[in-house]
């Protein structure tokens, strides 16, 4: 940067905004609080090259999913603000079914399991299975792969479709029933 800042130092805070974001959107190769400092910084600039930030339209999306995504989404790093969501929504289920021992697939198979099933979303078992493949889906498909490589990188679009689909989610979550469970049945 001390290069470019000598001899063209109209390019030193562009050139650092997009290092930044790159950085903010690594995923797993950085910790969390790294790419949390990348995402402060690149909001920092851009508020310096007075660069209007990516705007969410937050009143249309799920409060919960706003704020977690709100830094990286404006920081331009839609595959972390995505990946956000989606640990967002898997942390949402385990509250709600007041599990805290399993993670993933092995959380939406037992939460929303059509046999025994800890919040269910219907009384119709093709329509709890459903559920099930939605959330399973979502982990599998949609949290997963950012947060195990650095290969994917979502776009501004990709990621309002899928903040889209993080809040219908969380609906569907809300709306369920929490079944309590029976006595001498194994705890969850």
């Amino acid at each position: 940067m001390e290069g470019i800042n000598n001899y063209r130092p109209d390019l030193t805070f562009p050139i650092a905004f997009e290092v930044l974001k790159v950085l903010a959107d690594s995923n797993a190769a950085l910790p969390a609080k790294h790419r949390d400092l990348a995402i402060e910084l690149a909001r920092k600039i851009a508020v310096h090259l007075d660069v209007a930030p990516a705007q969410l339209t937050a009143h249309y999306f799920d409060q919960r999913i706003s704020n977690v995504v709100r830094e990286a989404y404006q920081a331009g790093s839609y595959t972390e603000a995505v990946r956000r969501a989606y640990v967002e929504v898997i942390n949402e289920v385990k509250k709600r079914a007041g599990t805290t021992d399993r993670d993933g697939v092995p959380l939406m198979n037992r939460v929303f399991s059509k046999d025994r099933a800890i919040l269910k979303v219907s009384g119709d078992p093709d329509q709890q299975e459903g559920c099930i493949n939605l959330f399973k889906g979502a982990v599998s498909m949609i949290r997963n792969p950012p947060s195990h490589s650095n290969e994917v990188k979502l776009d501004k679009n990709e990621a309002v479709e899928l903040l889209w689909f993080a809040t219908y989610l969380l609906r569907i979550l809300d709306n369920s029933t929490r079944l309590l469970p029976e006595p001498g049945s194994p705890t969850v």
